[in-house]
């Protein structure tokens, strides 16, 4: 039976994590590192925290053979996605065995990763916030992955990239359209917002949805209205008017491209697609916005012609 969870590896090997809980496993795997790698690369400027969490699961794991995944629900809700890919099985504990024997040492691989790599040096308070967001990234990823790993539906979302709201969002209502996320952690969302307002964002992806909920909960929304708007004004001012839903596209396309391997067809089809919108963009109206949209997707193109995709993927920091 074809799986749907892939990662890759060092050297691009493609490896199929299978867990002892089917859907809840996967999910909570990949929950986890979400987002914790998010807060990770947005606010200290640390990216790819999932390649020694990788490494750490593989040395954990026990290979299996290999077996090809499906991600025919993804094709569903993102139809960027080759449809079939082949990876090494391995075989790994559930998420809360894992965390019950290797949690400790899971902490502190990942906060020493995270400190090592910051481009600056780390206060205290701030190496105790990251030692409390791993906390707080375990409990969320086993409060989500109880109420949307379905083994039926699961897919391979990288979840809780924040700035990928709408596909987040999305996929989890194609898992389970009955929860709704704040329902399953909320709780754990103020806590990561109190301590990371500049990179964690729930009014943004959730809108006044966000604050009925902070309402509902007894918290005091002014200072979290006037946090964002605080926000919102140097972000403005950083990026220079370049619309979200655009990078959200750009994004999309580099992730589409992670999952396919970096294939000359992938690659070709990315280009095509990033043309044509520069196509249909440049018929419409001569506004600000379009002109940076113009400039995002010319980008795109250049850095996936010339391979540089790091390069691209900064644009998730903007």
């Amino acid at each position: 039976m074809p799986h749907t969870h892939l990662h890759y590896g060092d050297n691009k090997e493609k490896y199929i994590f299978i867990g002892n809980k089917k859907g809840y496993d996967e999910f909570a795997y990949d929950a986890f590192i979400g987002i914790l790698g998010g807060i990770a690369s947005w606010k200290y400027g640390v990216d790819r925290i999932d390649e020694k969490y990788l490494q750490t699961l593989v040395r954990r794991g026990q290979k299996n053979g290999d077996a090809y995944y499906a991600v025919t629900p993804v094709k569903e809700l993102r139809s960027n996605f080759e449809p079939y890919a082949k990876g090494t099985v391995v075989q790994i504990p559930s998420f809360d065995e894992f965390i019950e024997k290797h949690g400790d040492y899971l902490k502190l691989m990942l906060l020493g990763e995270i400190l090592s790599k910051s481009p600056k040096r780390l206060p205290k308070d701030e190496e105790k916030k990251i030692e409390r967001t791993i906390e707080i990234a375990i409990d969320a990823a086993k409060k989500l992955a109880e109420v949307y790993g379905n083994p039926e539906k699961l897919v391979h979302v990288g979840l809780m990239k924040i700035k990928h709201a709408k596909d987040a969002l999305g996929i989890l209502e194609f898992l389970n359209p009955e929860k709704h996320p704040l329902d399953v952690i909320g709780d754990h969302i103020i806590e990561l917002k109190k301590m990371h307002p500049e990179v964690v964002k729930p009014e943004k992806v959730y809108g006044e949805e966000w604050f009925e909920f902070l309402k509902e909960k007894g918290v005091d929304t002014k200072e979290f209205r006037r946090g964002a708007k605080k926000i919102k004004k140097t972000r403005d001012e950083d990026i220079a008017g370049i619309p979200e839903n655009a990078k959200l596209e750009v994004l999309s396309i580099l992730h589409g491209l992670e999952f396919a391997g970096f294939s000359d067809e992938a690659k070709q089809k990315a280009i095509e697609r990033l043309s044509s919108r520069i196509a249909e963009v440049s018929a419409e109206k001569l506004t600000p916005g379009n002109l940076q949209k113009l400039g995002l997707y010319a980008f795109a193109i250049e850095m996936i012609k010339s391979g540089n995709f790091e390069r691209l993927g900064e644009i998730e920091k903007l």
